[in-house]
C-alpha cells in the first residue's frame, strides 16, 4: 500500500477551480487520465463511472474510473482500476486568502508490489502532482 499526499497553492477562487476539474475536457490536463469515455455528460458526475486511458507518462493502460466522492466545490474522489494498481485519489479544495488550495492525496493497492509496482506508484504521484501544479496555476483566459 502507498499512501501519499501534497497541497498546492493557486491563485484561482475555489469554484472557478473546482469548474475546471471536474470538466471531461480538461481531465488530462490535471490527471494521468486520457480519452474517458462518458454516454452523455461533460463533466465528471457522483456515482458515476468512466472507461479511460491511464498515461502516468510512461506507458498507457487501459482503466476503469469510478467517482467515489463528489462534494460539489469541496471533494471529488476518483477509484481508478489498472492493471498495475488500484488507485483511489482525493482532491479537496479549500478558500486559501486570494485563491484555494488544493489537497491531493492517493491510496494506492497492488497484489504485485514489488520493485516495479513500487516504481510506478511513485512515478504516478509525482506525475499528477506536477500536472495539478501546473492546472492549478495556469492562466485562465
Amino acid at each position: 500500500m502507498l499512501i501519499d499526499g501534497h497541497e498546492i497553492e493557486s491563485s484561482l477562487a475555489r469554484e472557478r477551480l473546482w469548474d475546471e476539474l471536474v470538466s471531461l475536457e480538461n481531465i488530462s490536463e490535471w490527471s494521468a487520465l486520457e480519452e474517458c469515455v462518458s454516454t452523455d455528460s461533460t463533466v465528471l458526475d457522483p456515482a458515476s463511472s468512466y472507461v479511460c486511458k491511464h498515461h502516468n507518462g510512461l506507458h498507457g493502460v487501459d482503466a476503469t474510473v469510478h467517482v467515489a466522492d463528489f462534494r460539489a466545490g469541496q471533494c471529488l474522489a476518483l477509484r481508478t482500476e489498472t492493471p498495475m494498481a488500484d488507485l483511489l485519489e482525493t482532491i479537496e479544495l479549500h478558500d486559501h486568502l486570494t485563491g484555494s488550495r488544493l489537497t491531493y492525496s492517493v491510496d494506492a493497492t497492488s497484489a504485485s508490489f514489488g520493485p516495479a509496482a513500487t516504481v510506478w506508484l511513485h512515478r504516478h504521484v509525482v506525475f499528477v502532482c506536477e500536472k495539478l501544479n501546473q492546472f492549478a496555476n495556469r492562466e485562465l483566459v
